[in-house]
């Protein structure tokens, strides 16, 4: 353990120690610089506290430089002076960011002090990069008016997540978090924070005004809790009326039973439970040792039935934890050509049908086991697509979206697509000219992304990614320094990503990764021989050329019993990895296994 100076314990093995979030206090309306958040570390290492910022370009034009002053304080309030001087200058050089592109989140400015507490932050100027510079007094500044939590006393927490559906847009990035409210001057606040004037959207989030303000109020919101408290009283009130007549049904019962039945009864119940859980823990105790998924899905359900009885409830936690380590046969003798897997496993047959497993939706279920002529699949939660051979899509969407969010999605009018990718960053299909399309409500053929040509492979997670026939990588959705790394690769001959992090398998059978988490990054840095890499939502698959697995993950308990158990994969022709730890696997002898833990 060390100390700081103000005698603060930390911890020696961690570089960065959180001291305190800044909260912005004040905005320029007429700048194009969005000042989000910012937090004050630690930093153990040399001994001084660094300020990190998250701002945004919020204006229609590219930014090359920017310029903030920031005044700090000690947390009495008492100034605090750098070289004399009441504040502190820095720059940010050369960023080139785009409108509606954050940046700043990784450049660390050095603090003149520890004691460092409180932070008075201004954009000085702002430098574009047609070579135009915009210049901000501080006097341009207002205070942020003080915002209302959205969930402030709201006990119904699904009613806040289907409004947020609602006004959310394709926008994942600001929750919403305050109610909206109307100012003085045309000023009004976003539930993103953001304060605004005299516009119709956001500027920073870009949620429509009118929209936000018919549904996010205070008296929308009071009447739905007081439905959903209605609601629970009601139900509360049936149950303690069901368990008053149980009650009395059961005192009458006792009334007519003489108390030697009763107590024979009881001898009677007392002597048959003990024999009979003792067997039914037997039982459980050689079922668990079973490398059989369903031998062990039976033995837990028998712990859960025993409850209290001797170690059962520790087993159910410890057991069903590592449950989905045991690799489960999905499909055997099914002529598998691909899988697929998100929140249920497809497989692609080789005479163009399309086969589930895990699919909760009966109905859906059928309709999609009918799909002919079907020559690729993809999967995006409960979103199923299917490629068809005349190259148009045919899908089936999760019945729960709003119709604004099918249509943001809706892909029926696709024509002469040999391959698609679905996530949370939007539906793309790769033409047979080696173009990309990308769904939208406004062309129902497909948004053509601009500038990608030449394309043989298409990726899509939090962002999309496609692979050039020359071995190079586009992307959209990443920060401006993680797309300039990407786009640096060479020599790629697949992808693979999901949420924020995409893989490339290089043409010599190494692999490259935009993880920043150093465990998965450093792992598959050492990879050789890999002929199909899979990254999901907590590991990266690889498949070697003898046919076993490698796997990056970080270091955690869960982690060591899946990278054993799917390490131990032999045979494996094709591999797909999904949220959490959830693995897919085809052996060459068309068995198709499966192991599926959350992360």
């Amino acid at each position: 353990m060390d100390t700081d100076k103000n005698g603060k314990v930390t911890q020696s093995n961690s570089r960065y120690e959180h001291v305190k979030r800044i909260d912005i206090k004040k905005v320029c309306f007429n700048s194009p610089v969005d000042m989000e958040k910012g937090v004050i570390l630690f930093d153990n290492k040399i001994k001084v506290n660094i300020l990190q910022l998250k701002l945004s370009n919020i204006g229609d034009k590219p930014i090359k430089s920017v310029y903030v002053k920031i005044y700090c304080y000690d947390d009495s309030g008492d100034i605090i002076k750098i070289n004399n001087e009441n504040r502190l200058d820095y720059a940010y050089v050369d960023i080139y960011c785009s409108p509606h592109e954050v940046f700043g989140t990784r450049n660390p400015i050095i603090l003149p002090s520890i004691l460092t507490r409180k932070l008075e932050i201004y954009v000085d100027k702002v430098v574009f990069q047609d070579e135009t510079v915009e210049r901000f007094d501080e006097k341009d500044y207002v205070d942020i008016p003080n915002l209302v939590k959205v969930d402030k006393g709201i006990e119904n927490k699904d009613e806040l997540f289907r409004i947020e559906k609602t006004v959310s847009l394709s926008n994942e990035a600001y929750p919403l978090t305050y109610i909206p409210q109307e100012f003085e001057n045309g000023m009004w606040s976003c539930t993103c924070g953001r304060i605004n004037t005299n516009a119709d959207s956001c500027v920073r989030c870009l949620r429509d005004k009118s929209l936000q303000f018919d549904v996010i109020n205070e008296i929308y919101l009071k009447k739905s809790n007081e439905e959903y408290l209605l609601n629970m009283a009601n139900t509360n009130m049936e149950e303690e009326r069901a368990y008053k007549i149980e009650l009395a049904k059961k005192k009458s019962m006792r009334k007519k039973i003489g108390v030697f039945i009763i107590i024979m009864t009881v001898v009677i119940i007392i002597g048959t439970l003990v024999s009979s859980s003792y067997y039914k823990y037997y039982k459980a105790e050689k079922l668990i040792e079973s490398n059989k998924y369903e031998d062990r899905q039976k033995a837990l359900n028998i712990y859960k039935q025993l409850g209290d009885y001797k170690d059962s409830k520790l087993r159910v936690e410890y057991d069903a934890y590592k449950l989905g380590t045991v690799t489960r046969i999905i499909w055997e003798n099914k002529e598998i050509s691909k899988v697929q897997i998100s929140e249920a496993i497809a497989g692609l047959k080789k005479d163009g049908t399309v086969i589930l497993e895990d699919f909760n939706d009966e109905q859906r279920k059928n309709e999609i086991m009918k799909w002919t002529n079907i020559v690729d699949i993809a999967m995006w939660n409960k979103d199923v697509y299917g490629l068809k051979k005349d190259g148009t899509i045919i899908y089936s969407f999760n019945p729960d979206y709003e119709k604004y969010e099918q249509d943001d999605h809706n892909v029926s009018g696709w024509k002469n697509i040999k391959k698609i990718s679905a996530g949370a960053f939007a539906t793309i299909g790769l033409k047979e000219d080696g173009t990309v399309v990308r769904a939208t409500e406004k062309d129902k053929e497909g948004y053509s992304i601009p500038g990608w040509y030449d394309m043989v492979d298409i990726k899509c997670g939090s962002f999309a990614a496609g692979l050039t026939k020359d071995g190079k990588v586009v992307t959209l959705g990443f920060e401006k320094k993680i797309a300039e790394e990407i786009n640096n690769w060479k020599d790629i001959v697949a992808i693979s990503g999901v949420n924020d992090d995409i893989v490339g398998l290089k043409k010599d059978g190494t692999v490259v990764s935009s993880f920043s988490r150093d465990d998965i990054g450093i792992a598959v840095s050492n990879w050789k021989d890999i002929i199909q890499v899979s990254a999901g939502g907590a590991m990266v698959v690889g498949i070697k050329k003898d046919g076993t697995i490698v796997t990056a993950s970080e270091e955690n308990a869960i982690s060591s019993y899946i990278k054993n158990e799917v390490e131990n994969w032999k045979n494996i022709s094709q591999v797909a990895s999904g949220s959490g730890y959830a693995t897919v696997g085809i052996r060459k002898d068309n068995t198709v296994v499966s192991i599926e833990v959350s992360n």
